[in-house]
């Protein structure tokens, strides 16, 4: 929030209105303005701003909050998935993920500029779900191992990549292929 607050006011103001675009927010409990809905007038708890010039948007949250670690993790999880419903509102895709070159190699981060909304959100995801602790879908909610689940899955993999001859898929399905069936072969000794 500071740095919305910093870029807004470091020019002219009114030079701002013409290089930012506010796409929208979350309006902040603490605002005191009488506006209704989210805007550069407002202080907001998530912000979404466009740069005409750049042409990428920026993400901002407000931290300055004194809340415990599992007030943050809500606080921070409650932004996710106001931004989720807004997304999905406007048909923007929220199935996106960042491949390995995003994560490694790109210097992601949340002050990070995005060239698209999609990219943002699955980046704030990224950092959300590792943030909140993302659970395993694998694992029931006393952390033990759900074998349905891990049945679906391989039975998934198997259906679509097992039966498949290598010359019609890519290196990395015909690897995910023979982890999915030499584990067939180890449950089939058992």
């Amino acid at each position: 929030m500071f740095e919305k607050i910093k870029q807004f006011f470091s020019k002219d103001k009114e030079e701002n209105y013409d290089v930012y675009e506010f796409v929208w927010g979350i309006k902040s409990s603490s605002d005191i303005t009488d506006y209704k809905e989210a805007n550069f007038y407002t202080m907001d708890n998530l912000d979404i701003l466009y740069d005409k010039e750049s042409k990428l948007y920026r993400l901002y949250i407000e931290t300055l909050c004194l809340l415990t670690d599992e007030q943050e993790k809500r606080y921070i999880r409650n932004l996710f998935d106001k931004l989720t419903e807004w997304m999905e509102s406007k048909e923007y895709d929220t199935t996106q993920e960042l491949n390995f070159h995003d994560l490694f190699s790109a210097g992601l981060n949340i002050n990070s500029e995005f060239e698209s909304l999609e990219q943002l959100y699955a980046t704030f995801k990224f950092m959300v779900n590792g943030f909140c602790g993302e659970t395993n879908e694998f694992l029931t909610d006393d952390c033990h191992l759900d074998l349905d689940e891990v049945y679906d899955e391989i039975k998934f993999l198997y259906d679509n990549y097992g039966n498949q001859d290598n010359e019609k898929l890519t290196q990395d399905a015909i690897e995910l292929k023979n982890k999915v069936l030499k584990f067939i072969l180890k449950m089939k000794m058992l």
